[in-house]
């Protein structure tokens, strides 16, 4: 199933609490030594060659970051949650659904957004300062939509030999098949000219 148009729920992790911590030394006086919390994760799309098309996500309409760690007494500070990476096909498109707002196309290898920034972590007592508990993660309701970019689109009736054309000038494995409807979503690929830039062909269903 081609699918070029999904919402997803994305939830950037919490960032940990700062840490209210004291001991006591043999003068008696207390002295705090709570760590800082960590950060929590961030969601991040990359662009990839590789990425499976939207409809990867048909079974995974909710991204969820790491939370950042606690912090500890005597001065440990908590872990910093690892960013999600998400990859997405060229070509795609990130809106924020409740802002109506494009965030960013991605339409290079590569490309990437952050598209919510995970909570800062809380700050731990030490030093005499109050401790404070981590900030939230950014939660917000994401649109993706999927642009084909091509040089040149093959369309056609069935078994009239597109993918057999578009393998045999790119190289690609497109699905060629006897029975009609063997291509059930666009299939990309590159023509290598030898000169200049090579063309980009792209067979629609």
């Amino acid at each position: 199933m081609f699918i070029d148009r999904i919402t997803l729920l994305a939830q950037a992790g919490n960032g940990g609490n700062g840490c209210d911590s004291y001991y006591r030394r043999t003068d008696k006086k207390v002295i705090p030594h709570g760590g800082d919390g960590g950060d929590g994760g961030s969601i991040i799309f990359r662009a990839d060659n590789n990425a499976p098309g939207l409809s990867s996500f048909r079974f995974r309409q909710r991204l969820l970051a790491d939370h950042g760690v606690n912090g500890g007494p005597t001065l440990k500070s908590g872990r910093n949650a690892k960013n999600l990476i998400v990859l997405v096909p060229i070509g795609t498109r990130i809106y924020d659904r409740e802002k109506k707002l494009l965030i960013r196309e991605l339409n290079n290898q590569g490309n990437e957004v952050v598209a919510c920034q995970g909570g800062q972590g809380g700050t731990g007592n030490h030093g005499g300062r109050p401790s404070k508990k981590g900030q939230p993660g950014v939660c917000v309701e994401l649109e993706l939509t999927f642009l084909l970019r091509a040089d040149i689109f093959l369309v056609g009736l069935p078994n009239s030999g597109k993918s057999s054309l578009l393998n045999v000038l790119t190289h690609s494995k497109a699905k060629a098949e006897e029975y009609p409807f063997s291509t059930t979503q666009p299939e990309m690929g590159m023509f290598d000219r030898g000169f200049n830039e090579p063309i980009s062909l792209c067979e629609l269903p």
